[in-house]
């Protein structure tokens, strides 16, 4: 199943005002149980107010002295994968899924990243076949080409049996770090499953 931040995000689209006080800010943060609210003046958004820019301002400031938080703007459809790089890319502290100009929601950075980290496989540090899934949709979306290549690693069940499942597990690493040093820029590389890999 492919993950979308509209899975993912947090719904309360609570809002405060530029020229709020920050005392009210932090009140509205803990009364709904969140670490950031979008700023709006006049109608439309501006900024990001996070719990982290409350806590190193003066608390008697209104809201646009001590937003210094950045963040970016998704459409619930976008994929974990693409929502991360999109957050690196921005450096932002969360993201704010909208559909036109109504924010749908918001995910942080700790959300995403505790998402993320499910597309991890750990014994080969490669991203799991999760991820392959969630980078076709993005090619399909985006009308690229696209093509997959799977690797199976022969006879591994012999080599298991054999020699046992540490040694296996040894080799299965041992293929992921070939794998990953050799294969070009734009290729993604994902342990599909056992002992099968897939490049897209």
């Amino acid at each position: 199943m492919i993950i979308h931040v509209s899975d993912i995000m947090i719904k309360k689209n609570t809002v405060i005002n530029a020229v709020d006080s920050l005392h009210k800010a932090q009140s509205i943060m803990l009364k709904e149980n969140i670490d950031c609210l979008p700023v709006f003046e006049n109608g439309q958004l501006i900024g990001l107010l996070t719990l982290n820019d409350i806590i190193c301002s003066n608390p008697n400031r209104i809201v646009i002295d001590a937003m210094r938080s950045s963040f970016a703007l998704l459409a619930p459809n976008t994929t974990i994968v693409e929502a991360v790089e999109i957050l690196e890319n921005n450096d932002a502290k969360a993201l704010l899924v909208v559909d036109g100009n109504r924010i749908l929601g918001i995910v942080t950075r700790m959300l995403l990243y505790i998402e993320y980290s499910k597309l991890l496989d750990t014994l080969t540090e490669l991203y799991r076949s999760q991820y392959v899934y969630q980078k076709g949709e993005e090619f399909i979306r985006k009308d690229k080409d696209l093509s997959l290549i799977f690797i199976d690693v022969d006879k591994f069940g012999e080599i298991d049996k054999e020699y046992g499942h540490v040694f296996g597990d040894m080799v299965l690493k041992e293929m992921g770090v070939l794998l990953k040093e050799n294969i070009p820029d734009g290729i993604y590389l994902s342990r599909y499953g056992g002992d099968e890999f897939v490049l897209l």
